[in-house]
């Protein structure tokens, strides 16, 4: 869950689908109304890991591939460097229950930053 400083929270609801996809649907709640914004999959090929999210609204509402370019016990990176914005999507665990992430114009062009801060919820 992450909210936002308009009094908007956002909620990212995780599924294990199988052995090598799991699933995300992430929801907008202002006030009463709660509204679907995206989906995303990550998925595990056999060219590695790929974060494929769908944004409503953008893209004509088509799935965007972003490739698993490094990764640690607390950080994960995707990247497409083809796609307009973003070119980069990055998250960090940085405590538990807590998880930090950025969209931008990937490591030559990261000025223009867009930040998420996720707290868990059970």
């Amino acid at each position: 869950m992450m909210k936002s400083k308009k009094g908007m929270v956002l909620f990212e609801c995780w599924e294990v689908k199988n052995d090598s996809t799991v699933q995300c649907k992430t929801y907008r709640l202002k006030g009463i109304d709660m509204q679907e914004e995206e989906s995303v999959k990550l998925v595990l090929g056999s060219s590695g890991i790929s974060y494929i999210p769908a944004v409503n609204n953008q893209n004509d509402g088509k799935a965007v591939t972003f490739k698993l370019t490094s990764s640690t016990t607390k950080r994960f990176v995707f990247e497409n460097a083809a796609h307009d914005f973003p070119r980069r999507v990055v998250y960090l665990f940085t405590t538990p229950g807590k998880l930090e992430a950025y969209i931008d114009g990937g490591p030559k062009d990261a000025g223009n930053r867009i930040k998420y801060t996720y707290q868990k919820i059970n």
